[in-house]
């Protein structure tokens, strides 16, 4: 939560939201956890939400943890940034003002065999090793 208010005042948004948030019923702030804790709590969650302000960052950033909520089967919502916009991903990206409709889709989807495995395929060759590859085989052709 460090500097979250300042963010949210840069990209146009009430900085409270954060306050907001955690008044609600549904809403459990449990403070930043090791990498270890993390696979525990998002199997506990029913959607993955990547719910970025939108700015010149995070429009060119790459939402690596929807690659790990679909990695562990769960269906994602993110905000509409270049990089959440992929055809082979099961990803609900939201426009201005309907992050609670794409999720709501998303939650539809929460059910079946058949889903929860596709959304783990969709991300199996997505690791990175296969990125540190790509990227390698770009400087070697960027040099020939």
């Amino acid at each position: 939560s460090d500097g979250l208010s300042d963010e949210l005042e840069r990209s146009g948004r009430d900085p409270k939201v954060f306050e907001q948030l955690l008044s609600l019923k549904n809403v459990i702030y449990c403070g930043q956890v090791s990498l270890r804790e993390v696979p525990p709590y998002i199997a506990a969650c029913d959607v993955g939400l990547v719910p970025y302000c939108l700015s010149e960052f995070t429009r060119t950033s790459s939402p690596i943890k929807a690659f790990e909520y679909l990695g562990m089967g769960k269906p994602v919502v993110s905000t509409n940034i270049p990089a959440a916009i992929r055809e082979d991903l099961e990803i609900f990206v939201s426009a201005e003002g309907s992050y609670v409709d794409a999720t709501e889709a998303a939650l539809a989807k929460v059910d079946g065999r058949s889903q929860l495995e596709a959304r783990i395929l969709s991300v199996a060759s997505d690791t990175v090793e296969a990125r540190a590859k790509q990227l390698s085989n770009l400087l070697v052709h960027q040099n020939s």
